[in-house]
């Protein structure tokens, strides 16, 4: 959410030896069976909002 303002320069970053430690997500589930439509929104909904994200490091989640 901060990336546009740090590059315009609006903030500046401080202490950038220290780093929030990287928090791995997981969603797992059985491909097969039926997913519920609300499990399934959760699923392409945290898909789409980890693969937007300029600080990913590891690939998006698969189906």
């Amino acid at each position: 959410m901060v990336l546009p303002h740090l590059k315009s320069g609006r903030l500046v970053q401080v202490l950038e030896q220290y780093r929030a430690p990287v928090v791995p997500v997981s969603v797992i589930y059985q491909q097969n069976n039926q997913l519920s439509p609300a499990v399934r929104s959760f699923v392409d909904w945290i898909a789409e909002l980890f693969s937007a994200s300029p600080l990913r490091v590891s690939a998006p989640l698969s189906r």
